[in-house]
């Protein structure tokens, strides 16, 4: 009986989870996108790890500085350069004082950094269980990760993930830290990330062009994977350092589809992976070499050359790649720098007809890091971001040319966003202009928001819905009602929804018909650790789109203990 109260009360007490929405801005912020619906799952994976597990910078290696994604070559320097200089950084204020930091950057990393200085102690334990299930047209799908830390040394994950009646997936690894020349050895899964994904980017990453800080990748180097998506690669990966160079190296599997699919084994294609990185206070160069065997052949050979710099807030960066197979050659190259209180950044690139754009993931426009020429150029101005992207694929002759325009203002209890994107091509669609506003409206527990999204492009699509919050400190919970028209796929809409922390939904909405979307989320802290517990159910219908589709439901739900 108690169980159903507590439960009752728990649907009943709100109409998202604060801390989540917080952390997706965060994320933005971060990365400089303008929209939640340019992430991905990975993305937020990655930053929710993360935060379950911060990372002690006064303890971190160069290696594991750069590996966790939050810091460029540069900054990975200049806070080594300020631990041996000043000792320990104690608080965000202090952090936001070192060269190629601000007040605002140390903000919007402070749940995923710590400050233990002690370098002696390793740091305590700590174990992650989560259990997952969700219900959608495809049927059951449960989920299951743990996650071990001991301290800043060595960590271990598994996740599975099993549809019912279906094919499963799974991921391991196990990684251990070094003090002086080992950096880390990483055995399972893991990725590789160098340069600016030329040669080698395993995993998803931004396609779109948003704030100058989208048009740069920040090379994390070899870095365990503890995702539920079977990506990057699996097999054995170190890297170490002498002096200032960095040499990573690694033996995996890629196109890995664990357990069997279709009655078929996974693939086993091998691919050595070489770096040697130069790291100076003001920036880095590296050399990296990848190639994929398969039955005796080399289908995938390249080899890439990187550089980064920064000076006086300044970065520069650029990649020169070669595919040793076809011979054809690829290349960006991109600044980022401040004028006054503006920021602003440009890139060029081109990738040529035939250059194999498999385990690569550089800028671009079109879905391939190939046959591809292009310029991108984008502004930040005080709460205004602009940019434009032009590209032209030499074979096809095929143009496009993409601008995004987004603001947001605050007064009082109220703030309003927008966000005006054009896409011009010459090809089909051969436009698509897309507006969204948004009103926010914020008091103590409770957060109200509205939104219209109208889009432009066979035909039209239109998206409007109400959302409310109710957060307290051990509960908060969400409900959004939403209405759409869009008959045509081409004028779907895209809009992010809340969903249960390390879960990310970014639905499409076409047809005619409505959502309505209900989120519960519950932390308690316990003697010894600390309970989570969160569901969310979604019913979508569309009973006045021509013909009529039956509504379907989707379930949500998690349970995690850390101890």
């Amino acid at each position: 009986m108690l169980f159903i109260v507590v439960i009752a009360y728990w649907i009943v007490a709100g109409v998202p989870d604060g801390d989540e929405a917080e952390r997706i801005a965060r994320i933005m912020r971060f990365l400089g996108v303008t929209g939640e619906e340019e992430l991905d799952e990975q993305i937020v994976e990655r930053f929710e790890a993360l935060e379950r597990s911060p990372l002690p910078i006064n303890l971190a290696s160069r290696s594991r500085l750069i590996a966790c994604g939050l810091f460029t070559s540069y900054q990975a320097a200049s806070l080594i350069d300020y631990r041996e200089r000043s000792g320990a950084v104690m608080s965000l204020a202090e952090l936001g004082t070192v060269d190629g930091f601000d007040a605002d950057f140390a903000s919007d990393i402070a749940p995923f950094i710590s400050f233990d200085g002690n370098p002696v102690r390793a740091g305590p334990a700590g174990h992650c269980v989560e259990e997952r299930a969700s219900l959608s047209s495809g049927g059951w799908t449960f989920s299951t990760r743990y996650h071990f830390t001991a301290g800043d040394r060595a960590e271990a994950a598994i996740a599975w993930r099993q549809p019912v009646g279906g094919s499963g997936t799974y991921t391991f690894t196990v990684a251990a830290y070094g003090r002086r020349h080992l950096g880390k050895i990483i055995a399972g899964d893991f990725h590789a990330r160098f340069g600016q994904g030329l040669a080698l980017w395993s995993g998803l990453t931004l396609g779109g062009i948003g704030a100058p800080a989208s048009l740069q990748r920040k090379p994390s180097g070899l870095s365990r994977n503890i995702s539920w998506s079977a990506v990057g690669y699996r097999g054995l990966a170190a890297d170490f350092s002498f002096g200032k160079w960095t040499f990573s190296g690694g033996l995996g599997m890629s196109g890995l589809r664990p357990w069997m699919e279709g009655g078929k084994p996974f693939s086993t294609a091998l691919m050595p992976i070489l770096n040697a990185t130069r790291y100076g206070k003001n920036g880095q160069a590296g050399i990296t070499m990848v190639c994929r065997t398969e039955g005796g052949a080399i289908p995938l050979a390249k080899v890439s050359a990187d550089l980064r710099a920064c000076w006086k807030g300044t970065d520069v960066f650029a990649e020169a790649a070669l595919d040793i197979v076809s011979l054809k050659p690829a290349g960006l190259a991109g600044v980022i720098f401040p004028l006054g209180k503006a920021k602003v950044g440009a890139v060029m690139r081109f990738y040529a007809d035939g250059f194999t754009p498999d385990e690569a993931s550089a800028l671009r426009s079109g879905s391939k890091s190939t046959d591809e020429a292009g310029i991108s150029l984008s502004g930040e101005y005080g709460n205004w971001t602009a940019s434009i992207d032009g590209a032209w694929h030499p074979s096809s002759g095929k143009r496009s040319l993409r601008a995004i325009i987004s603001g947001h203002a605050a007064k009082g209890s109220w703030t309003w966003k927008w966000r005006l994107s054009e896409r011009l091509r010459t090809y089909a669609p051969e436009n698509r202009t897309d507006l969204r506003a948004d009103a926010i409206w914020q008091r103590g527990r409770w957060t109200a928001t509205a939104r219209l999204n109208g889009v432009i492009s066979r035909n039209y699509g239109l998206l409007g819905y109400l959302e409310g919050l109710f957060k307290e400190d051990w509960i908060s919970s969400s409900l959004r009602g939403a209405l759409f028209c869009a008959d045509h796929w081409d004028d779907r809409i895209y809009c992010y929804e809340r969903d249960i922390p390390g879960s990310f939904s970014v639905p499409a909405f076409y047809g005619r018909g409505y959502s309505v979307s209900l989120l519960a989320y519950f932390k308690w802290r316990l003697g010894f650790g600390r309970l989570r517990a969160g569901v969310r159910a979604t019913w979508t219908d569309k009973p006045w789109s021509d013909p009529p589709k039956a509504g379907s439901l989707a379930l949500r739900a998690l349970l995690a203990m850390e101890l």
